[in-house]
């Protein structure tokens, strides 16, 4: 993996969805490729600072909205940012609203999921290296309460808490699938939610994600008269505010204490099931940095 970080690494890594080529509230912008043994990423990652706090973020559909949710490379998007010196990630995601309790312009701080997904690759590890981590609380929890602080400081309409229905896409539900995902809890439905938190646990990093309804799904009597020119409006309004979000939470993370209280920064002690005296050479080389910490406490025990 090639390791391009700068010599104040960043440590708060944003993964940003539909419409959110460029953020204005970046700070120094620098653009760089990085290229990892997963492949490459989405596009180029962009190091900046928030508030004085490092970042680096991601466009998961690339520059252009080039990639479809079943097409991103989301193994070289995590490693990337692991690479980069991160350790706490916040993603943004456009979705359709299940409940009357979320309309358009509310966001959703998710904190649990239901993957449907089934053309993605979920996982770091095979290929000789085995690993089951936990996963019954998909995201950080100290994070999460921040990020509903944040929320509730800039009056933000939200939600603090909802279930995220991850389908694979491309084509939007039917009548009866989205009937079928209210009666499964779902709060909120979209594309992009998977595999990221899969992921990010995988490489001990902290995931939130704040989800942008930008309409009802198809359930809803509403729908029929939504068009394209509605949900662009209301998806500029959702960046704005994601914008405003970010100027807050961005700080918060950077002053929250370095462990959290659910352990994700070693979310992979226990997890790794393989002999450490099995994995090669050429494996540790291709694990890294996702391993080095794992390995560095091994050797040293």
């Amino acid at each position: 993996m090639t390791d391009q970080r700068t010599t104040t690494p960043p440590r708060i890594g944003i993964i940003c969805g539909s419409g959110m080529d460029s953020l204005s509230i970046i700070e120094a912008p620098e653009r760089i490729n990085v290229t990892t043994s997963f492949g490459d990423p989405s596009g180029i990652i962009t190091l900046g600072e928030i508030a004085g706090v490092p970042v680096a973020i991601v466009n998961r559909h690339g520059i252009g909205h080039r990639l479809l949710p079943s097409e991103i490379n989301v193994r070289a998007n995590i490693a990337a940012l692991k690479a980069l010196g991160v350790s706490q990630v916040i993603s943004f995601s456009a979705v359709g609203s299940l409940v009357e309790e979320a309309p358009p312009g509310t966001f959703v701080a998710i904190d649990q999921y239901i993957d449907r997904t089934y053309r993605r690759v979920n996982t770091f590890f095979g290929s000789g290296v085995v690993a089951h981590v936990p996963f019954g609380k998909p995201v950080c929890t100290d994070n999460h309460s921040l990020l509903v602080d944040a929320l509730d400081e800039l009056s933000i309409p939200h939600l603090a808490k909802g279930l995220y229905v991850v389908m694979e896409g491309p084509h939007f539900s039917t009548k009866a699938e989205s009937a079928f995902h209210r009666q499964m809890g779902g709060t909120v439905i979209g594309m992009t939610a998977m595999p990221e938190p899969k992921l990010c646990r995988e490489a001990e990093l902290c995931y939130n994600m704040v989800a942008m309804v930008t309409d009802y799904d198809c359930w809803h009597t509403s729908h029929e008269a939504v068009n394209a020119a509605m949900v662009s409006e209301q998806m500029a309004d959702n960046i704005k505010k994601a914008e405003s979000l970010l100027s807050v939470i961005v700080p918060k993370l950077a002053q929250r204490e370095a462990l959290c209280r659910d352990n994700c920064q070693h979310a992979l002690d226990g997890a790794i099931m393989t002999d450490f005296s099995l994995i090669t050479s050429e494996a540790i080389s291709r694990f890294s940095p996702l391993l080095d910490r794992v390995i560095q406490d091994d050797m040293s025990s």
